[in-house]
């Protein structure tokens, strides 16, 4: 049996440019780079799947040159509101997130850890944050 020790979330939740009169439940980009961690990936990326969040939302999987079997795990996953993007080698996690964001269809920006579990009102939680038109940023 597996045993979970789980840590605190830490998300980063921003505006990718400028809005005005943002509603709350806005869409939004969910970023996750990994490498060579399947086993947390597998569990994260379940979590991901079971939110339950109003707006639209997509998340982003950027595999950093992982030689673990991510590659084909994500391959087979990829599709609806998951999309994959495949580095060619190991660039590291700030390269790797900074690729994720360009890739963002979505104003708003959230980055997870791979080893990381979300709850199921995760989105709503952090998109809470930005009913205040004054808030461009989100951490929690």
């Amino acid at each position: 049996m597996r045993k979970y020790y789980y840590r605190r979330v830490i998300t980063i939740i921003f505006f990718k440019e400028h809005f005005v009169n943002l509603n709350y439940m806005t869409a939004i980009s969910i970023i996750v780079a990994t490498y060579n961690r399947l086993s947390y990936l597998k569990d994260c990326i379940a979590s991901l799947k079971a939110l339950e969040y109003g707006g639209e939302y997509e998340i982003i999987i950027i595999n950093d040159g992982s030689t673990d079997g991510t590659r084909e795990y994500l391959d087979e996953l990829a599709g609806g509101n998951m999309r994959v993007i495949h580095n060619p080698e190991n660039r590291g996690i700030s390269v790797t997130r900074n690729a994720g964001i360009r890739e963002a269809r979505y104003g708003i920006i959230a980055i997870t850890d791979d080893d990381c579990l979300v709850s199921k009102d995760w989105l709503k939680e952090l998109a809470g944050g930005f009913k205040d038109d004054g808030v461009g940023f989100v951490i929690g």
